[in-house]
């Protein structure tokens, strides 16, 4: 999926323009912030994919394959293992945590950063400081600036 949004834009620059002329809420940041996302996913996912199943793969032993019947068995039964267990097992450890915690740092970096996020982090502040009636002095240009780093 991101290989054909790059090479779309590449192929299509003055689409581009004539697009971003016609729709004043899609600007350059944004449309290049999400073309990294994009980059991002081309380069990371498949050698994360890759090293994910290999932690799988190798932090439980293979069961043979015997049958559909024997693969179906108890299908819809969830077994719980204690935390204890599990966590003796560092490989997997490892990719449990890796996919539980690669979304939403993803998600942080690419869009929690923003400058419009920025700028809603320091409202939502402002609003708080407000209703509590603090009188506190906040550098709402130091929290932009780094945004723009």
């Amino acid at each position: 999926m991101a290989v054909f949004t790059i090479r779309a834009f590449v192929h299509r620059q003055v689409e581009f323009a004539s697009i971003l002329a016609a729709h004043p809420s899609i600007t350059r940041w944004r449309y290049f912030r999400l073309m990294a996302l994009a980059m991002t996913d081309l380069l990371l996912t498949m050698p994360l994919a890759i090293f994910v199943m290999w932690l799988n793969a190798t932090a439980t032993p293979m069961q043979p394959w015997r049958s559909w019947n024997d693969t179906h068995f108890q299908y819809s039964r969830v077994i719980q293992y204690p935390g204890l267990i599990w966590r003796r097992n560092a490989r997997l450890v490892a990719s449990m945590e890796f996919t539980r915690w690669v979304v939403p740092i993803c998600a942080l970096v690419f869009f929690g950063l923003a400058e419009e996020a920025t700028r809603n982090y320091v409202s939502l502040a402002d609003k708080i400081q407000k209703k509590l009636k603090l009188r506190t002095q906040v550098k709402h240009r130091s929290i932009l600036m780094l945004s723009s780093l």
